[in-house]
């Protein structure tokens, strides 16, 4: 009597009915089962890759052919401290249309001269920047590890972006991209923002 209650038929439910339902539930199951498997799988794979991602920033910074880059800037940076580099003359470089009389600096012995190393520099930090903020690579790691070794040139670098923009406002130009790129990826790594406030 129950049967023919649930099954809504005065039949009841028969052997066939109870098989298309079980056939039916089995089917969501097994739908749901593979959406979330699916859905896993892809959010393990982004996290591989976003570590792998970031292995490799670090590996590039370390790297003997990007530290004749941070070398050379170290060297440009002591020749400002000293007076024999103007920062306004390595801005130049970077401002389209009043490149003329900038600094390029000295040959490094590898065919380089220090403001082809800025570019190499300016361009890595731009690429961090962008993968940071597309969540390609973790922004935690990488300030553990890059943030310290950053502060050394990170006041150097942003008084370059803000010559950078003094000689855009005044010409009235367009300011570089890759200002604003290079400084959101300096505070974003500055080694200060992990450490606790005391």
């Amino acid at each position: 009597m129950e049967w023919k209650m649930m099954a809504g038929s005065p039949e009841g439910l028969t052997l066939l009915d109870v098989a298309q339902i079980a056939g039916a539930a089995g089917a969501v199951v097994a739908a749901v089962t593979t959406v979330v498997i699916f859905w896993l799988r892809s959010r393990w794979d982004r996290q591989v890759q976003r570590s792998q991602r970031t292995f490799e920033f670090i590996d590039e910074f370390f790297s003997d052919k990007f530290t004749k880059h941070r070398s050379s800037i170290n060297t440009t940076r002591e020749k400002v401290a000293l007076g024999k580099a103007n920062m306004e003359e390595i801005a130049r470089g970077y401002v389209v249309g009043h490149s003329e009389g900038h600094y390029s600096g000295d040959e490094m012995g590898d065919g380089m001269n220090e403001h082809m190393h800025m570019d190499m520099m300016l361009y890595y930090l731009q690429r961090l920047s962008f993968a940071i903020s597309k969540k390609l690579a973790d922004e935690k790691e990488l300030r553990d590890v890059l943030g310290y070794q950053l502060e050394w040139d990170r006041k150097f670098l942003l008084d370059l972006t803000a010559s950078c923009r003094k000689i855009c406002v005044e010409n009235n130009e367009i300011e570089p991209p890759f200002c604003v790129r290079v400084e959101a990826v300096l505070e974003k790594l500055s080694s200060n923002r992990s450490r606790p406030a005391v």
